[in-house]
């Protein structure tokens, strides 16, 4: 009986997702003649969307991530291409004075601004980036772009200066379009005329193909193409995001057709795959799952910092008996995961193991005898040699923000763990939940979570290694400060690998991180729309972007 009902639960969630589809999309279609311009709607399903925002300072990046990178409707100055190269975009090209502080860009002639807000200047990329890294700003690389943007200065009509103070290599890193909280570009003139308050309700002015049209909360957000767009007019005439929480209704909308895309689990994706009319499209960028060990905060007071947790330590000299401890409990936690299990039954082989965060597509750069081998007795051993005999409790939390098998896999996380003597309690969280936890430092459990590729993981480590960063991985020490911040300075790429290598082998050798599984992504495409995956940046794997570029299967 309760199996019946929870199809009839699916059921009804379908058909009334069907009935405001067909609300919001009955007459985008047009006819069945030729087109000569863009015709009909691409319908994605997304897990979460939340309250529509576009304001650089007033947006989360979580929401900044949907509203920014999927939708398509702002750009920023420069990009990445499909194999990690940064290419140009709003800028059409870029130098870096000999002392490597000073970067000039060179905007491109006649961008217009959609809602009709005229050309794009100096002075609207002078507004937005110094509003992203504006105090109080929700981006959440507020601390990175604190730390880039020395100063932000319009030359000329067309040519901005961005100060760093002193060299810093990611500055790219955090212009480019494909991370959450990316610095895109908006209207200056209509934040003025407006109200930077408002923006959100009227939909910010951006270059991008897509146009903002209306959004409902808890619904749908809805984007027009923009015609003869500078860089790309889409296909497709509308382009709707929906929020369907639930993956079997999203599943089963996808397969009635009332959506188009969708991520779905790999469970899903295995019935999807029979259906001939549906072709999965993979990305060549993917999603980095770990485990962050929380409360290891040896830099500043954080509220967070709790010394009695038998992963965290009431010293952060690596030399010190209660640091050496801690170590053994979180090197017992990691060798406890059988990985290989994890990639083969939940990811269906769609992935590959891994033992840090941030070095997904870059791991064989890593030393081969960095790797967590599966040994269950001897993570026994370990937590008794750390005075754990008979283990201990524990929360795990997973944060879920979209990442293939992210909530089974923390569940078979948490099975393992039982099974050498922990007790664990398992909790769902979903990433707007625990995220402001995570930047305030107030938060000391464990957590499983993901982020996406990155060119190289000095990327990733000014985001969540760095004291001073807006969002923490759990993992915050002095050793680690002094080296990623020489990196982020270093402009010599080999230079700079031989200290990112160096900041690995201290994590791994203390165990401060447990990297699981690199998910290769799979999006599946319903009869309506064609793979487009050659047009996708590397970055994150998550994040359905380029939507311009999506064709109809018939064109």
């Amino acid at each position: 009986m309760r199996n019946r009902k929870a199809r009839y639960a699916v059921l009804a969630a379908a058909t009334a997702m069907t009935l405001v589809l067909s609300a919001c999309t009955h007459s985008d279609n047009g006819d069945d003649q030729v087109h000569q311009g863009p015709y009909g709607t691409l319908n994605v399903g997304m897990s979460i969307l939340g309250a529509y925002s576009c304001s650089p300072r007033l947006t989360e990046s979580a929401v900044a991530g949907r509203a920014i990178e999927t939708s398509g409707a702002y750009e920023t100055l420069v990009n990445l291409d499909n194999k990690g190269n940064y290419v140009p975009l709003l800028a059409d090209s870029w130098e870096t004075a000999p002392d490597g502080v000073t970067w000039t860009f060179h905007l491109h002639h006649g961008v217009q601004f959609n809602k009709g807000y005229g050309e794009m200047t100096s002075d609207d990329v002078v507004y937005s980036l110094e509003q992203h890294a504006a105090d109080g700003s929700l981006n959440g690389n507020v601390g990175s772009l604190k730390r880039l943007f020395k100063s932000v200065t319009a030359v000329d009509r067309y040519t901005v200066q961005i100060n760093t103070g002193t060299p810093q290599a990611d500055l790219l890193a955090f212009l480019r379009g494909d991370i959450a909280g990316a610095a895109y570009i908006v209207s200056k003139k209509q934040a003025d005329e407006v109200g930077e308050d408002n923006l959100a309700n009227v939909g910010c002015a951006g270059t991008g193909p897509w146009e903002f049209v209306e959004a409902k909360t808890g619904q749908y957000w809805k984007f027009q193409a923009v015609p003869n767009h500078w860089r790309k007019t889409p296909d497709f005439q509308y382009l709707v995001l929906w929020e369907v929480p639930e993956e079997a209704t999203r599943v089963a909308s996808f397969q009635t057709g009332d959506l188009d895309v969708i991520l779905a689990s790999p469970d899903s994706l295995n019935t999807l795959k029979s259906d001939p009319a549906v072709q999965i499209m993979t990305p060549g960028s993917g999603v980095d799952f770990h485990l962050g060990f929380y409360g290891n905060y040896y830099v500043k007071n954080w509220p967070g910092y709790d010394p009695s947790l038998p992963y965290v330590s009431s010293n952060p000299d690596p030399n010190s008996p209660e640091w050496q401890r801690a170590v053994l409990v979180r090197r017992a936690m990691s060798i406890a995961i059988d990985r290989d299990s994890i990639v083969k039954n939940l990811l269906g082989g769609a992935g590959e193991p891994t033992a840090l965060w941030g070095w997904g597509p870059t791991k064989s750069e890593l030393d081969p005898d960095e790797v967590w081998k599966f040994d269950p007795d001897q993570a026994k051993q370990l937590l008794t040699q750390a005075g754990y005999p008979n283990g201990f409790s524990l929360t795990l939390d997973v944060r879920i923000a979209g990442a293939p098998a992210e909530v089974q896999a923390c569940q078979a996380i948490a099975t393992m763990w039982n099974n050498i003597g922990l007790k664990v309690t398992f909790r769902n969280q979903p990433n707007d939940a625990i995220r402001t936890q995570l930047v305030d430092r107030s938060f000391n459990g464990i957590v499983c979570q993901a982020v996406g590729d990155v060119p190289e993981p000095i990327n990733q480590y000014v985001n969540w290694a760095l004291s001073t960063a807006g969002f923490s991985g759990g993992i915050e020490h002095p050793v680690l400060d002094d080296l990623i911040t020489r990196a982020a300075h270093e402009v010599d790429p080999a230079k700079r690998l031989d200290l990112e290598k160096q900041i690995a082998q201290f994590t791994y050798d203390n165990a401060l991180d447990a990297g699981v599984y690199r998910a290769f992504v799979q999006w599946p495409l319903g009869p309506n729309v064609g793979d487009w995956s050659d047009h996708m940046a590397f970055g994150d794997g998550r994040i359905l972007a380029s939507l311009e570029y999506a064709k109809h299967r018939d064109a």
